[in-house]
């Protein structure tokens, strides 16, 4: 028999509500198979319960509109227990839905339902704004300084006002679109004793933003919602290190001004006159109100004693309330403050008015405006001018309720501010931050009947394995009922786990030219005759891109290679390459702490102004891995495998980590759902009270020969006379790493000479790769040596990004990707076959592609300066310094050469004397060896008489390295020349021809050249970082 058990809206008191004697239904499910992000609850049918006395004053009579009895609501939730034959079989929330003449229509919605439907469509504001009484919590908020910045980084530390936790905001060093330091001072650069805040350069703390650690956040979620968490995946020592950016939809992190303060005398004062007393009375001793009329929600008084959070000018209102006690009459007083204990003499308030003594009150205010340096204290002293006659100030309105003696705070004027932590987060629902954590995590969230609002929160791949209930259910099930069937009806043909799109310049040049998100992986389902249908999971965030700070103009190289920062900027096209700060979404990181600019320690930067910043030798630094440096079991934040950033970096290393979100937390499952050994049972079932209290949906109950997972309990009557319908699951023992056709072994590691290493998967012993494996998971195969490369550029798949079938990478299925024909020599560019993208396109250059009817070709345009001082014909520069231009393999160059110059200066020089000219010239390389195709030509000049300048564009190449080109300027002896050239390059890519030798080219990300030398005569030649 059914019992529902009610707690009081309001209050503790429990109600035992009156039931209808026909069974009620409940279904009981927490995913579903046709969307594996979908989460759900438990929950019974409607069903009716009778207009009882009982019911009737639990539900305020509700059915009377014209009657206000008791403090039931339909909009509050209900929390009830439901009992069948005595045992609980749900813990959850009643929702009333109508009522008639005879009978209220309601429902129970599992615990956990009430927490989605709390966060759908909340708002990180109003995440921090408590339900019951409307109150803002500022707790997060806190001074935006240089010194809170760089305490942040120590995780020990807590630099919020609320002090909510050591650790939970943390400032990564970030470019926000700083200037270049085009003038040799100022802008996010280094240049040897310039930039990063040195010389005239600055830092300003404004230009920062902070990250909040997602643990904290997620808990905070919970909290807000009722719920509290258990995880041990939450607990891990890499789960608490990760962090979200924050800030990143707006140029600069939104302050707020101060909450103001209003500090009050706790008591009333006697202030004896001078000589009796000091000349000087210290008010800070007695000024510590803060309760009633008197607050101060940023505690900048501290016993009394103001202290700066930063550099400004302050407004302070001062209000005194005081009698004299005896005559005589016409004397005055004044207000001093003193600066970290120095008093200034320059008073603050001089009162110039004539009092009458005796009994009466008086009452003066007065406005101070103080300079203070941010750290430094302000106190305010008192000195009566008279010598005979002691003051006495009042804490309240002479003796009644009221204002009394007082210090506020009015405004202020500062660089800095005190950050609003609550209007930086994400624009999007907290709904949708939880559903994208969960999926990056493929997490699991449930609640148990005996601790209803605890949320249990692991991985799927843990929560499976946590299972340690194994049942025999053969004599429950109705055997003519049972139907098995294949997953095929609720498998998608693709499923894309990627990030969003990022419109800063590494990411945008990423996606235009390699032609995705980076980091992406595709599942590729192997059924293909009957799924038709895709999905995307994730999107909400974008991929974390590192850089290095470059020197000077532009994007010099480097002269500190181990600091790697955020830019969130995109570069303009134009001589200038104007930065201009773009909005991002949300960043995930793991946070590593502080590690050394340089390996010279008398390197070191700056924030705050050149005046007042101090030196720090150390940053705080943030990667997409959970290890510093790489290694292979390091886990990656994202979902699939593409060729790391800055492997030039010690802090990154040229490890390679096989563990990304895809094959890490989802791989098995897919498995599960997508092998061909997956079943699905659907079956009726005898399940006792007892059996559904204790359903684990972990636990495996054996069925038909084999071990299954319940899936959905449906229709399950109270009573336990009925048959109940069940959805199961077949368990199948697998791993991130799975056995299918022609291959039973799984990556290892990767070795310093480029290759992969693979063991079996069941032995965990060391095997010699085959093609087959080696191809599944998105390398390349050396048919040559027999052996398993690394991959440049991931992609794999062939489907634009890291590739998976059936829970393996993907083996090249068409599409983007290399071909792996020609996998053992000259791999060309993985962008050759994307409609729009350049192929090896040079790092600092703009332009299109086009892919038609088997032609392949693209338009670069890039910019390029010099001074001259004599006839020698000297190499034109790109902004970042580069002279030698690679040209493409297998390709063809049509190069045009658009230059102005002007002399400047010289012996011989006239100065503005300007010469123009416009050149041609063909270069080629087929198969890694110049291609001579014809002599620079002269196509336009014109300028004034007696400019004589000259310009050759030359094809070079040295022993064992692929052809490049030069652009030669020739001035004239005797004048300082200043060259500006626009250059244009056409380009097609010949039809593939034999190779002669082991060289390949990639260009992925726009820095400078690497070269690795991987084995004996072979060469591979990186644009990395």
């Amino acid at each position: 028999m059914i019992e529902i058990v009610a707690k009081a809206q309001q209050g503790t008191e429990r109600t035992s509500l009156d039931v209808q004697e026909t069974p009620v239904e409940f279904n009981y499910k927490i995913d579903d198979l046709a969307d594996i992000t979908a989460k759900r609850s438990p929950h019974s049918l409607r069903f009716s319960m009778p207009r009882s006395r009982v019911n009737d004053k639990f539900f305020a009579h509700f059915y009377n509109v014209n009657l206000t009895s008791g403090s039931f609501s339909a909009q509050v939730k209900t929390n009830v227990e439901v009992f069948d034959g005595g045992v609980v079989i749900l813990h959850g929330i009643l929702q009333l839905h109508s009522v008639d003449e005879e009978n209220y229509e309601v429902s129970v919605l599992g615990e956990i339902a009430d927490f989605f439907e709390k966060i759908r469509d909340l708002s990180f504001q109003d995440l921090f704004i408590n339900p019951n009484d409307g109150t803002l919590d500022t707790d997060l908020d806190h001074n935006l300084t240089a010194s809170n910045i760089k305490a942040s980084w120590n995780i020990l530390n807590d630099i919020t006002t609320g002090q909510v936790g050591d650790g939970v905001i943390v400032y990564p060093l970030s470019d926000t679109a700083m200037p270049w330091g085009e003038n040799g001072d100022k802008g996010f650069f280094r240049d040897g004793q310039f930039g990063m805040g040195l010389g005239n350069s600055e830092i300003p703390p404004t230009s920062q933003k902070p990250s909040i650690q997602i643990k904290w956040l997620f808990e905070r979620i919970a909290q807000f919602t009722g719920f509290s968490i258990s995880s041990t995946f939450f607990n891990t020592v890499h789960f608490e290190k990760i962090y979200m950016t924050l800030a990143t939809e707006q140029s600069q992190i939104v302050l707020r001004d101060t909450y103001g303060l209003r500090i009050g005398l706790s008591s009333d004062t006697t202030i004896q006159p001078f000589p009796i007393s000091p000349p000087l009375t210290n008010l800070g001793p007695y000024l510590t109100n803060e309760t009633g009329l008197y607050y101060d929600p940023d505690a900048l008084f501290q016993s009394g004693v103001f202290t700066a959070p930063f550099t400004g000018t302050y407004t302070f209102v001062l209000s005194f309330k005081f009698t004299c006690a005896t005559a005589p009459s016409g004397t005055s007083f004044t207000v001093y403050s003193a600066i970290t204990g120095t008093v200034n003499f320059n008073p603050v308030y001089t009162d110039s008015n004539t009092y009458d003594y005796g009994s009466d009150n008086h009452e003066y205010n007065a406005t101070a405006e103080i300079e203070i340096n941010q750290g430094d204290s302000v106190e305010f002293n008192l000195i009566s001018t008279n010598a005979l006659v002691p003051i006495v100030i009042y804490s309240d309105d002479f003796g009644a309720t009221g204002l009394g003696t007082y210090v506020s705070l009015l405004n202020y004027t500062a660089d800095g501010g005190i950050v609003n932590v609550r209007e930086n987060f994400p624009s999007m629902k907290v709904g949708e931050w939880v559903k994208e954590i969960s999926q990056r995590f493929n997490l699991v969230l449930l609640t148990e009947n005996e601790n209803p609002t605890v949320l249990n929160i692991e991985p799927w791949n843990k929560f499976v394995d946590a299972n340690t209930s194994f049942e025999d259910w053969s004599t429950k099930v109705d055997i003519e009922s049972i139907e098995i069937e294949p997953t095929t009806a609720y498998q998608k043909k693709q499923i894309k786990f990627t990030d969003g799109e990022g419109q800063d310049w590494k990411n945008s040049w990423w996606q235009d030219n390699v032609g995705w998100v980076k980091g992406q992986a595709i599942y590729n389902n192997s059924n293909e005759d009957f799924v038709t249908e895709s999905q995307v999971i994730g999107g909400k965030f974008q991929p974390l891109r590192l850089s290095t700070i470059p020197s000077t103009f532009w994007n010099g190289t480097t002269q500190v290679p181990d600091v790697l920062v955020q830019r969130f900027y995109a570069i303009g096209i134009g001589d200038t390459g104007s930065k201009t700060n773009v909005s991002a979404k949300p960043i995930l990181s793991y946070y590593h702490g502080v590690k050394p600019i340089s390996t010279d320690t008398s390197v070191f930067f700056r924030f705050g102004t050149p005046v007042d910043n101090t030196p720090f030798y150390t940053y705080p630094f943030f990667s997409e891995f959970s290890d510093t440096p790489v290694v292979d079991s390091s886990l990656s934040l994202s979902w699939g495998y593409d060729y790391p950033d800055n492997i030039t970096s010690f802090y990154i290393g040229e490890g390679v980590s096989l563990n990304q979100c895809f094959q890490t937390y989802w791989a098995r499952f897919m498995h599960t759902r997508y092998s061909e050994e997956s079943r699905v049972m659907t079956c009726k079932a005898y399940l006792t009270p007892q059996d559904i209290r204790d359903l684990k949906w972990n636990s495996e109950y054996f069925l038909e020969n084999a071990w299954w997972r319940v899936l959905e309990v449906n229709n399950y009557a109270t009573g336990g006379n009925e048959l109940c319908n069940l959805k199961l699951i077949k368990v199948i023992q697998s791993g991130n790493y799975n056995t299918s056709s022609g291959c039973d072994a799984r990556p290892h590691q990767s070795n310093v000479n480029g290759t992969i290493s693979f063991v079996n998967n069941i032995t965990g012993l060391v095997v010699t790769p085959t093609r087959v494996c080696c191809e599944k998971y998105g390398y390349v195969w050396n048919e040559d040596d027999g052996v398993c490369m690394l991959k440049p550029t991931g992609g794999g798949g062939g489907n634009g990004g890291h590739g998976f079938e059936d829970g393996l990478v993907g083996g090249f299925n068409g599409g983007v990707g290399i071909d792996p024909n020609l996998a053992d020599f000259s791999a060309i560019s993985n962008t050759e076959v994307v409609q729009g993208a350049i192929i090896e396109r040079l790092p600092f250059s703009k332009g299109s592609g086009i892919t038609e009817g088997g032609i392949n070709g693209s338009v670069q345009n890039f910019k390029m300066y010099l001074t001259t001082t004599d006839g020698t014909n000297t190499a034109a520069l790109t902004p970042g310094g580069e002279t030698d231009m690679l040209i493409g393999f297998n390709s063809i160059y049509l190069i045009t050469a658009n230059i102005v110059t002007v002399e400047t200066g010289g012996a011989s020089g006239v100065s503005g004397r300007a010469y123009s000219m416009t050149y041609q010239a063909s270069v080629g390389n087929v198969e890694s060896t110049a291609k001579n195709i014809g002599t620079t030509t002269l196509i336009n000049s014109q300028g004034e008489a007696g400019a004589v300048r000259g310009l050759s564009i030359q094809q070079k190449q040295t022993t064992g390295n692929p052809p490049f080109f030069q652009v030669l300027c020739q001035g004239e002896v005797g004048k300082d020349v200043a060259w500006v050239l626009d250059i244009n390059i056409v380009q097609i890519r010949m039809p593939f021809v034999a190779p002669s030798t082991n060289d390949a080219y990639w260009n992925l990300t726009p820095d400078e050249l690497i070269y690795l030398n991987i084995a004996s005569g072979d060469t591979l030649i990186w644009n990395l970082a």
